[in-house]
């Protein structure tokens, strides 16, 4: 036995437990949010034979072309796990960026929560697309402005919700 063969099962052991170590950390869930391009949608299209976009008591014209909806597409935070291998991909792509979760999700948000929040922000964006149509037709559209709340420690925060 030479006095170099310890030395190298300890190096070789500590080689393997360091490529265990980095394999599990690549694998584990971080505090992350990635965000990237998502799928689009062509408005004008239809699904399941039911189209997409459809107004009543107006004239309209075929499309003669595609209006797009875009997505942005969000991994992380209550959404889903982000593991580490997702975050070092994600810097190394011009077109994905890596936030805190912190910078996308409000602190405790659960993923249902987030789910209801999404939900209702289409609903929003729906209706706000419809009013400016519906506008751009020269129909009149009432609106009405509701304050929900105010984020905290903004100037507003302590407000009491009103509608104006």
């Amino acid at each position: 036995m030479t006095s170099t063969e310890p030395r190298t099962r300890l190096l070789a052991g500590s080689f393997l437990a360091t490529a265990a170590l980095a394999a599990a950390a690549l694998v584990l869930p971080t505090g992350f949010v990635v965000r990237g391009p998502g799928p689009t949608e062509d408005t004008l299209g239809e699904q399941n034979d039911v189209p997409l976009v459809e107004i009543s008591g107006a004239t309209t014209y075929p499309p003669s072309g595609e209006l797009r909806l875009t997505t942005v597409s969000v991994g992380g935070g209550p959404v889903s796990d982000v593991f580490a291998a997702d975050v070092l991909a994600a810097w190394a792509s011009p077109q994905r960026a890596v936030l805190p979760a912190e910078a996308v999700f409000p602190v405790g948000i659960t993923q249902q929560e987030q789910q209801q929040q999404g939900q209702q922000q289409m609903t929003t964006s729906q209706q706000s697309a419809t009013a400016a149509a519906l506008t751009e037709l020269g129909y009149t559209v009432p609106a009405k402005l509701t304050i929900a709340g105010a984020p905290a420690g903004s100037p507003a925060e302590g407000s009491s919700p009103r509608a104006t």
